[in-house]
């Protein structure tokens, strides 16, 4: 037993020392019927892989479209520096337009840049754990500048902030770390009669802890009268797998969702993670695991050996 311990420590050691780790891509299609959420699959339509500049990662897409143009924005994360910004790409009909391009950094890390549109402006709200806010963002002008307009939590570690309009009210779903626990197992809501807020807690948090189907993943969507959300699976690791959960009960005092779908990497996209899911227009974008070597070179040298 502790042969097999060590051996893993070992295993997990040496891992890190050749590649990066955690290291993510993101994943585009357009799709012109089924997506996700109605084949309840990755298959379909042959995804594609954004690449990652060099010593960086992307992760967590969100496509937009706004003003007649489409855009993907991201989590933009340099292994050099260990922190991540807010990047974006423009997306053209054929795939990418461009480079990648900066629109939100601070002195902390953010990640995660869920985005929605109110009252004819376009807002983000980036997660920034690390400084125990939750804080907005208004585009201006539209996608390359975005203003900090307001904090809408404070001395709180919140992930993933995700806002749904809902019945005449805001509803904030987000994972919720108190002291020492952790960042993915504990569902909070927060509702608000306006996106600025104030925002207040929903009486019956955590509404939901388990780390299998707390944490989101995505924009909410509505299919044929049902609401849904996607969710991380952390149970096995963090970022392991996406679930798909209809919410079956909304309300001011009490919450309810079933996962319905469990999605793995798999033949359709390979890789160890997958957790991040959302779609804007035709454009449906994905993100998981990649293996990134940390010494240059090393990557070609392996290819030429293998051929």
């Amino acid at each position: 037993m502790i042969g097999h311990t060590f051996t893993r420590a070992a295993a997990k050691v040496g891992f890190r020392l050749c590649f990066y780790s955690p290291h993510w891509r993101v994943g585009w299609r357009f799709v012109a019927n089924e997506d996700v959420w109605d084949r309840h699959d990755l298959g379909g339509t042959p995804w594609k892989v954004l690449p990652n500049p060099a010593f960086r990662f992307l992760a967590d897409p969100f496509p937009v479209v706004w003003q007649g143009s489409t855009h993907v924005f991201f989590e933009d994360f340099d292994h050099r520096r260990g922190k991540g910004i807010i990047s974006a790409i423009s997306f053209g009909s054929q795939g990418p337009d461009g480079e990648v391009f900066p629109v939100v950094e601070e002195p902390w890390h953010l990640s995660y840049p869920f985005i929605m549109e109110y009252e004819s402006e376009l807002w983000m709200i980036p997660e920034s754990s690390s400084n125990r806010t939750v804080s907005i963002y208004r585009a201006d002008p539209f996608p390359r500048r975005w203003i900090r307009e307001a904090d809408l939590l404070t001395d709180i570690e919140v992930s993933d902030a995700t806002v749904l309009r809902h019945e005449g009210r805001f509803w904030m779903f987000a994972t919720v770390r108190e002291g020492m626990g952790s960042f993915s197992d504990s569902l909070y809501i927060f509702i608000a009669n306006g996106l600025l807020g104030p925002w207040r807690q929903h009486p019956a948090n955590p509404v939901i802890v388990d780390p299998s189907s707390a944490r989101p993943a995505g924009n909410l969507v509505v299919r044929n009268g049902r609401l849904w959300r996607p969710v991380q699976d952390c149970h096995a690791a963090y970022g392991a797998a996406l679930g798909l959960a209809e919410i079956t009960r909304l309300e001011e005092i009490r919450y309810e969702q079933v996962v319905r779908t469990r999605l793995s990497p798999g033949p359709e996209w390979p890789g160890r993670r997958l957790h991040t899911l959302n779609r804007a227009g035709p454009l449906e974008c994905i993100d998981g695991s990649a293996l990134a070597f940390r010494h240059a070179g090393i990557d070609r040298w392996i290819h030429r050996f293998a051929s």
